[in-house]
């Protein structure tokens, strides 16, 4: 897995993983907004308390492509200002069980 930071600077994903329920989600097909391949997207946020930054929205976006790749967008925001104290960005492609990839998915009732 790929992160990049608010600077553009590329470096190695954490040792940190997270999930989310896409409880809603929205499929954009290939071409139906100026977008080469279609992808669904998904995003939560959530009010954490941070030991730097205070309490901010925990912000992430979840974009699955149809050709198998994933982008996840993850910022902290502050509350009322709705300033971004964090943002990166981690690429991949979907775990079928022939990578090492970085995006697993599960479903459940």
């Amino acid at each position: 897995m790929k992160r990049t930071d608010s600077e553009g600077k590329e470096s190695s994903a954490p040792g940190a993983n997270g999930g989310m329920a896409p409880d809603t989600w929205e499929y954009f097909a290939a071409g139906s907004i100026g977008n080469p391949v279609g992808y669904i997207a998904t995003s939560s946020a959530h009010l954490i308390r941070h030991p730097r930054y205070g309490y901010v929205l925990n912000h992430v976006k979840v974009s699955v492509y149809d050709n198998g790749q994933v982008k996840i967008v993850a910022q902290y925001i502050t509350p009322t200002a709705y300033e971004v104290k964090m943002d990166e960005t981690f690429t991949t492609v979907v775990a079928d069980g022939k990578n090492q990839a970085g995006a697993f998915f599960f479903v459940g009732d």
